[in-house]
């Protein structure tokens, strides 16, 4: 074989390593303890639903950076020493016009697209991403309601 029918293969498998180091994983352990998730339903006046997370201890400082919930994400926020939340608004369904006139569906909304979620979770769990000497993990946890 001439040196010339290795390149693809060489391209290929380098290709292959290469994108086999940005996959996203799921961490066992976190530097910091989480003591409880829970999240407050938004009512008619309010159309939000906030999740609250406790932590009781960060060691090495990390830095909880958002969440993803229900196929939606939310930053983060640091209300007090070991209490975040993160806001989702809830988006009302309105009316659409169907026409074949295509200048009579000008109003309509855009469409919310959901954001992609980098892991299949349960409608009662949240994945919490952290950075940790830049570089992004996540973590599972199971979300608890409160009203």
């Amino acid at each position: 074989m001439t040196p010339s029918k290795y390149i693809p293969i060489i391209a290929i498998l380098m290709l292959c390593f290469f994108s086999c180091s940005s996959t996203k994983k799921l961490q066992t352990k976190t530097p910091f303890k989480i003591e409880e998730v829970y999240l407050k339903k938004g009512n008619l006046n309010t159309e939000r639903d906030i999740i609250y997370i406790t932590i009781t201890s960060n060691s090495k400082n990390t830095e909880l950076d958002s969440i993803f919930f229900k196929g939606k994400k939310a930053k983060l926020k640091l209300i007090s020493k070991n209490l975040y939340s993160a806001t989702f608004k809830k988006t009302p369904k309105k009316d659409i016009i169907m026409s074949n006139k295509p200048y009579a569906e000008y109003g309509n909304p855009v469409p919310e697209i959901p954001v992609k979620m980098p892991f299949e979770i349960n409608p009662n769990e949240c994945i919490i991403s952290y950075n940790l000497k830049n570089e992004t993990f996540y973590y599972k946890v199971l979300v608890l309601v409160k009203e």
